[in-house]
């Protein structure tokens, strides 16, 4: 057979010509850079594999051989360029000493990931082909199908062998070998051989096998040969491309047919078939000719079809799509339209007079709405993310604060499965960061919320930590642990698949979409973060976040000078936690807030503690701190007989500490003269806070309220304004107009957009803001919106709306909306977007900040009684505080006008903003007002009252800092802290 092959191809070189390889080679054109490397360099040092046949090999004599030395000799010819084999290596020895770049060039290696991190790599110059070698006389074997349930040769660790592995493929016959087998296959041991046509054809020709065929195999991984040549040489990669694509194809063919050629011993019986066979040969060039002419028309033909159906799959495919997210549109609005009904009732009925179980109801009711809810947007947020319109937003936010929003949502799942759940937060860790909240939140519920649902009984810790700090920027490690069923290797591969859970029967035990998990991994992606997991199965899982955030370097310096000036260390707290875990964390707390803290475990010792102190004179407790769970009786009365002991004179602040669900706890607090109460888990900044509030008598949150944002809507303010919500839900119109009547503002309702747009035009010079819903009757929410706008350009337009998928946000801007509202909406969010939204629209709202200021010019520049009211009427402490105040802001004017003068408004907004949230603290109220008012006119980018603010606000603080050097001057520096 192969005696036949080797004539054909004869024959074909006699009818079309040979072209010599080496007879007047082309020179490539090189650029000066390139010539000039050559000079540079008049070696180039090969590193080569020794066995490599036929591709590259030393033969008996020591010479180097094979058909990447023939493109090796070409290349030389062509360039210039003088390549030399380093002799005397090992593969591994020449491999090594390349990727240390003391060899330049590594001729014949294939192409991986691994070696392009330490190569740059050539155009591929030959392509070699896995095939199956049998005798001719077995016309069995045809293909690789044909072999299928019989035992096939191969060479042991060769990729063919890790081929057949990969598929399943378990009768093998292992050869140390190529040759070793290809002789088996001679003498008929063996059916078949599988290897690549390179190496196998060389081998047959140099041992000398006959009777033997090649079938080609179609299965994938075809490869090819590349010169890898050193990454710091990139001259040299482009000489060596430049010769390799001089090389004609005839050539290549030569090379090719000098080492891949199969001998074998004449047959007389074939060359007689063989000489018929070129007698044909023309008669059978004109047939074929004609075949392929009309093969080709065929294919012509077949082509245009297949492109045709193609583009008509393309507009399916499109179709498709469209009616998912048409669908998706649907099933969210008719969800959330009773959604919207239930938790707007929810909302009335807990503004109603009822018990604490029906306040407990309604919560479960609503719990169940809000589950249902997450439940709609993991399929919304992953069509998102398919269609690659997930936005992440950057906006300032408290990491507390987040923390107790999860709590919230995942309190009453806590309640159902009756675990203990935990969260650990480093207490030097920062508060304040700039991020999405809201998608890092969802990160947080949804690994949270799988934890909890895979663990039946047992514990759920969530702990936070620094892993890394670089200046502004941290990675925050968060870890969320559980002691739940677990998870095998097979599960971990495919949990953060889409609609992929464990196994057929966690669906039907757990629930769920499917789609937690995948969400999670894809928003982190597009945060910059990552996700990882531990599991053993029937122990439990640990789900590791790592998530690179900016802290809020000005925001965590008003929360820290707040912190200082409440100044509430040097606390002796007393704690009863017979959880060790819990004790340890509540320890850890107390000791960050440089307070003295003793923790004990027995209700017993406490009491032991506490009457030790009254009867030994010394110094009390401050607070004593009681988990509920832990007295025999529970937290109340332990705390009753506390306070009823006639031995223990003074009597300490006391703080329960309640199980996350038993929120009716609350209602009690009052009843048994308890200070406090807060939930578990504790959160550092509750903690604080908790403290705080029992120590100062709620004076801060007073001094908040009388010295916030100016401008704060009221009941009373909001009176003025008239609202028109434009709905054709019956049920959400009574919802919403009783919500937003009983915060005090005028409703008009309109049932479709047409009668909107007619009562707009009748009383326009009364309706101040617009709440639109988008899918109407008669005309929708879009169109309305677009007449409106032809009419008025300013007036304020809310879309309400059901539809929360991809392009519905955008088309609501298209039309002219000035904000947007997802149903169900939360009542309290909804009444204060339209408090920032008719803010603005307020009579006179420019200069209200201003009116005050001038109203209050006769009032001291320190009012020092209410900032001693603050701290207890401590005056050295009290003296202290406004010092550092002062010492802090010593060159605050000079900085503010500096800015000014650059006109860099965002530091002068931050400048006004930090001294405003300190001088209201200290009873500095006139400072207080001056500060407010000139960070609206910055915001405003009001120049003239800019320049006139900024001028009072340099005197005031100078008159400020003149009035407390004068109170302050027994106070030394040294006493500063």
């Amino acid at each position: 057979m192969y005696i036949r092959s080797a004539i054909i191809a004869w024959i074909s070189l006699l009818l079309f010509g040979t072209m010599p390889v080496h007879a007047n080679s082309p020179k490539v054109e090189l650029t000066e850079a390139e010539q000039s490397f050559i000079v540079a360099h008049p070696t180039i040092y090969l590193g080569v594999d020794p066995k490599f046949v036929p591709f590259e090999f030393i033969d008996s004599d020591g010479i180097y051989k094979g058909i990447t030395p023939d493109f090796i000799e070409l290349i030389e010819q062509r360039t210039g360029l003088n390549l030399v084999q380093v002799e005397g290596l090992t593969w591994k020895e020449a491999y090594d000493r390349a990727i240390n770049n003391e060899i330049d060039v590594l001729p014949s290696v294939s192409k991986s990931s691994a070696r392009e991190e330490h190569f740059s790599f050539s155009i591929p110059y030959y392509t070699f082909q896995r095939v199956l070698v049998t005798r001719d006389d077995n016309d069995k074997v045809e293909s690789f199908e044909s072999l299928l349930g019989q035992k096939i040769a191969v060479q042991e660790n060769s990729s063919h062998h890790n081929f057949l592995k990969s598929i399943g493929y378990s009768k093998i016959s292992l050869y140390e070998t190529v040759e070793g087998a290809l002789a088996a296959v001679t003498n008929g041991s063996e059916q078949a051989f599988i290897g690549n046509l390179a190496t196998s054809t060389y081998l047959i020709r140099e041992y000398g096998f006959t009777h033997l065929k090649v079938v080609t195999m179609n299965s994938p991984g075809d490869q090819q040969l590349y010169f890898a040549i050193r990454k710091d040489w990139p001259l040299l990669l482009s000489i060596i491309n430049k010769g390799l694509a001089s090389i004609t194809e005839q050539e290549r063919l030569e090379i090719q047919g000098r080492w891949i050629k199969i001998d074998s011993k004449v047959d007389y019986s074939e060359l007689f078939e063989v000489i018929a066979i070129a007698v044909a040969f023309i008669v059978l060039m004109t047939l074929v000719s004609w075949y392929w002419i009309r093969k080709l028309k065929n294919e012509v033909r077949e082509r245009k079809s297949a492109e045709q159906a193609l583009v008509f799959a393309k507009e399916e495919a499109e179709i498709a799509n469209e009616e998912k997210s048409t669908f998706l549109a649907r099933m969210s609005h008719e969800i959330r339209t009773p959604l919207n009904a239930i938790t707007g009732m929810i909302y009335l009925m807990k503004k109603t007079e009822i018990s604490t179980t029906q306040k407990l109801y309604m919560d479960k009711i609503q719990q169940a709405s809000k589950n249902m809810l997450a439940m709609i947007n993991d399929v919304l947020d992953f069509s998102k993310i398919e269609a690659d319109r997930i936005e992440i937003e950057r906006t300032s936010f408290n990491l507390d604060t987040l923390l107790h929003h999860v709590m919230n949502i995942i309190s009453f799942k806590i309640e159902e499965q009756n675990i203990e759940f935990i969260i650990d937060k480093e207490p030097s860790l920062p508060s304040a960061y700039y991020g999405d909240s809201k998608r890092i939140g969802q990160v947080f519920i949804n690994l949270i919320n799988n934890a909890i649902k895979f663990t039946p009984s047992g514990q759920v810790s969530v702990t936070i930590r620094k892993a890394a700090d670089y200046g502004n920027q941290v990675i925050l490690e968060c870890s969320v642990k559980d002691s739940g069923i677990g998870m095998s290797e097979e599960q971990i591969r495919h949990l953060f698949e889409p609609f992929v859970q464990g196994d057929a029967s966690i669906n039907r035990r757990f629930g769920g979409t499917g789609l937690g998990l995948s969400i999670v991994k894809n928003l982190l992606d597009r945060m910059g973060g990552e996700v990882s997991v531990h599991s053993v199965l029937g122990e439990g899982s640990t789900f590791v976040v790592k998530l690179q955030l900016e802290v809020d370097r000005d925001q965590e310096a008003n929360e820290r000078q707040q912190r200082v000036e409440m100044f509430i260390h040097k606390i002796r707290v007393l704690v009863l936690e017979k959880n060790q875990i819990h004790a340890n964390l509540l320890r850890q707390y107390l000791n960050a807030f440089n307070m003295s803290v003793e923790v004990i475990l027995s209700e017993d010792v406490v009491v032991e503690r506490l009457q030790n102190k009254a009867t030994s004179n010394q110094a009390p407790y401050d607070l004593l701190i009681v988990d509920y769970d832990t007295p025999m009786n529970k937290g109340l009365q332990f705390i009753e007989s506390i306070q009823q002991d006639d031995v223990i004179k003074v009597k300490p602040k006391t703080m329960l500490l309640f199980p996350l669900a038993r929120e009716d706890l609350f209602d009690e607090i009052e009843q048994w003269k308890i200070d406090i109460g807060i939930t578990k888990p504790i959160i550092p900044s509750t903690l604080y806070n908790g403290i705080v509030e029992i120590f100062k008598d709620n004076l801060l949150e007073e001094s908040t309220a009388n010295y916030g944002e100016l401008g704060a809507p009221d009941r009373s303010s909001r009176s003025k304004f008239q609202l028109l919500i434009v709905e054709d839900n019956k049920t959400n119109q009574f919802i919403a107009r009783t919500i937003l009547e009983q915060a005090g503002f005028n409703v008009r309702l309109a049932e479709n957009g047409a009668e909107g747009v007619a009562i707009f035009l009748e009383q326009r010079e009364r309706i101040n803001l617009i709440l639109m819903d988008l899918h109407m009757p008669t005309m929708d929410g879009y169109e309305a919106t677009r007449l409106i706008r032809k009419e008025d350009a300013k007036v304020p337009i809310i879309a309400m709306t059901a539809d929360a998928i991809v392009g519905v946000k955008e088309k609501c801007l298209q039309a002219g909306v000035s904000d947007f509202v997802s149903k169900p909406f939360d009542p309290e969010q909804l009444i204060n977007k339209l408090d920032e939204m008719i803010k603005p629209l307020e009579p006179e709202s420019d200069h209200r900040a201003e009116v005050a200021v001038a109203s209050q010019q006769e009032e001291p520049i320190l009012d020092r009684s209410y900032g001693l009211m603050l701290l207890g009427n401590k005056e050295q402490l009290y003296k202290r505080i406004i010092k550092n105040y002062c010492e802090d802001n010593v060159n605050v004017g000079e900085m503010l006008l500096r800015s000014l003068d650059e006109r860099d408004y965002h530091e002068a907004i931050q400048i006004a903003h930090k001294v405003k949230g300190s001088s209201g603290n200290i009873g500095a109220n006139k400072m207080y007002k001056v500060a407010s008012a000139l960070q609206q006119a910055l915001s405003d980018r009001d120049e003239e009252r800019i320049y006139e603010l900024a001028q009072r606000f340099v005197a005031t603080f100078a008159e400020l800092y003149r009035e407390v050097e004068q109170y302050t001057a027994d106070i030394g520096s040294e006493e500063s802290e």
